[in-house]
């Protein structure tokens, strides 16, 4: 008769043993070929990594590069990310030094200060309107990451007010008696139409989606705390080319009635809608049908 035989790890003379019986388990390191793999920790929204992949169609997608350049990675990094980076080692991110610091950062540089500060350090709401100045975004374009920080209403309906005395300033013509020895830096900097807005892992209230601009061409909704009325969006929206409404799970279920979020967004009125994200959002591909339909050009689905 056969008995079983039961391996047990001698750690004196560092080799396997074979007994009859199990004996108790023996104090000693155990062999890398009989410790399981460890399975690597799942990414939250509190990880920069996360935060990259949840913001990459949201940044790769802008009149500078286009969709196309999505994906593509840079091998060295520009000179200016790596001073950008440098400053934050250094000085980090209070608002009291933002605000001395937005001053003298051009415009496209305060972008892509307030992208890195999105990934890598996400901004309470004091220290964005510090970066962002007086002109209520960097470049036409801000990012909200994280429950620290949080917008109002107010703040769209002042920077659209911003932006419309300043095509208004454009429009009018100066004497030239009075503005013939003025200096170039007196006039300061335009304010610019709010034409990018991001807002990553926070809440969005029913006013302040109410009062979104109509200048805005990408929106990005990417894993709000609660629901909020989509269909409302093409009206005060029209414009957008990009919407990413990605990692939010109240998608896949019924909101304020039997009908989902999506299914009562109204496609068509999207005229220039190009790319619609709605990654790990529980959407069907049912719904997603309506998206495309009448369309001459169909929409990129992410």
């Amino acid at each position: 008769m056969l008995l079983p035989h039961y391996a047990r790890w001698c750690p004196r003379c560092r080799m396997l043993r074979y007994t009859a019986t199990p004996g108790p388990p023996v104090a000693g390191p155990i062999p890398r070929s009989w410790a399981a793999a460890a399975a690597p920790p799942k990414a939250t929204a509190q990880d920069p990594a996360w935060r990259a992949a949840a913001l990459s169609l949201f940044f790769a997608h802008d009149s500078s590069n286009g969709i196309a350049a999505q994906g593509r990675r840079r091998r060295v990094p520009p000179l200016t990310e790596l001073c950008l980076h440098a400053v934050l080692q250094h000085y980090g991110t209070d608002a009291d030094f933002l605000a001395q610091l937005a001053p003298y950062l051009a415009p496209q540089h305060r972008r892509q200060l307030m992208r890195m500060c999105a990934v890598q350090r996400p901004l309470g709401s004091p220290a964005l309107l510090a970066l962002l100045g007086g002109e209520r975004s960097a470049d036409g374009e801000v990012v909200v990451v994280g429950l620290r920080a949080f917008l109002r209403p107010d703040f769209f309906r002042e920077a659209v007010l911003d932006a419309r005395e300043a095509a208004d300033a454009d429009g009018q013509e100066s004497p030239a008696e009075a503005v013939w020895d003025a200096d170039v830096g007196d006039a300061g900097p335009r304010a610019q139409s709010l034409t990018a807005l991001a807002v990553l892992n926070t809440s969005l209230s029913i006013p302040t989606v109410l009062a979104l601009p109509p200048s805005l061409t990408r929106l990005a909704l990417v894993h709000l705390s609660a629901p909020i009325p989509l269909h409302r969006l093409p009206d005060k929206c029209p414009l957008l080319e990009l919407l990413d409404v990605s990692f939010n799970e109240w998608l896949g279920q019924p909101a304020w009635g039997e009908e989902k979020a999506l299914e009562r967004v109204a496609w068509s009125r999207w005229e220039y809608l190009k790319v619609l994200g709605c990654r790990a959002s529980g959407v069907t591909r049912e719904e997603l049908k309506k998206v495309n339909e009448g369309r001459w050009e169909d929409v990129t689905i992410v």
